[in-house]
């Protein structure tokens, strides 16, 4: 039955394939060419001395939820070791970093991320040469800055719907702070009373990929012409996991279809609904 479409897409009972296609919406990557240069969301600068090499971030980010840190590396391959991390002297982020013991003559890596926890919004990578157990010379690497929402809301804003029968809706429309408001539906109603799922969805800038972490199943909603004020059912927040990754068309021009994931298994695609 349709009112039974939703919990099904929910619990992963329905799943569907998932292109592996690599496209998906990215920020711009800026590249590294000197100990200073600038992004969209602010300065930094790397100063090299006694084989430590320091960076330092100054953002003008307004979402204090974010912070910069060291995304770490594998061990067994680490080049790397972070000696301290703070926002001294006034900067976003200060990280001091060493060559890992017995490290000779190598070029390492290192990425800086911008996260809540949970989302990385920007990242910046950086190269650099390691001679004699030390670190010698920043060699290069590149930023890449937030995807603005209004950016996303361009190409992705509007109704779209399941690939496989038909049924259930996705209605994605700019949300507050950065993400895509969405609202997952089959339409369905019965006693005056339906059912739907909601999630807010921010771009993950390492994943290419839209996430969420606020998926809500809203259970026996009353329909109304929506001249009604919200109800708690309505307004309440969850907590289910899942992603939105964006399949663009060959040539980059518009975005083909939506394949959305979450953490109990589901897999839909979505694609955009027929034009009357």
């Amino acid at each position: 039955m349709k009112h039974k479409m939703i919990g099904l897409l929910l619990a992963g009972t329905m799943a569907v394939s998932i292109m592996t296609s690599s496209l998906a919406m990215a920020g711009n990557v800026h590249s590294i060419e000197s100990e200073q240069s600038v992004s969209t969301q602010g300065t930094y600068s790397v100063d090299i001395e006694n084989g430590i090499m320091t960076i330092r971030i100054d953002s003008n980010s307004e979402n204090d939820q974010y912070q910069w840190q060291f995304e770490g590396e594998d061990t067994e391959n680490s080049s790397i070791e972070l000696l301290t991390d703070s926002t001294q002297e006034g900067h976003s982020y200060v990280g001091s970093f060493k060559a890992v013991d017995g490290c000779k003559n190598k070029e390492g890596n290192l990425r800086l991320i911008h996260t809540n926890g949970f989302c990385t919004d920007q990242y910046m990578d950086f190269r650099f040469m390691i001679e004699d157990g030390k670190i010698t010379t920043l060699t290069g690497g590149t930023t890449t800055p937030p995807t603005p929402a209004s950016d996303l809301a361009k190409v992705l804003e509007g109704t779209w719907q399941e690939r496989s029968e038909g049924i259930t809706m996705l209605d994605i429309a700019p949300g507050k702070n950065g993400g895509l408001d969405m609202v997952m539906s089959d339409g369905s109603g019965r006693d005056g009373k339906t059912s739907f799922y909601t999630m807010t969805a921010y771009y993950d800038a390492v994943m290419r990929a839209l996430v969420y972490n606020n998926g809500t199943f809203h259970e026996g909603v009353a329909i109304t012409d929506g001249s009604q004020e919200q109800t708690e059912s309505d307004t309440q927040q969850g907590s289910g996991i899942g992603t939105m990754e964006a399949i663009f068309s060959e040539d980059g021009a518009s975005v083909e279809q939506i394949n959305w994931t979450n953490q109990d298994g589901g897999a839909v695609v979505f694609v955009r609904t027929p034009e009357l």
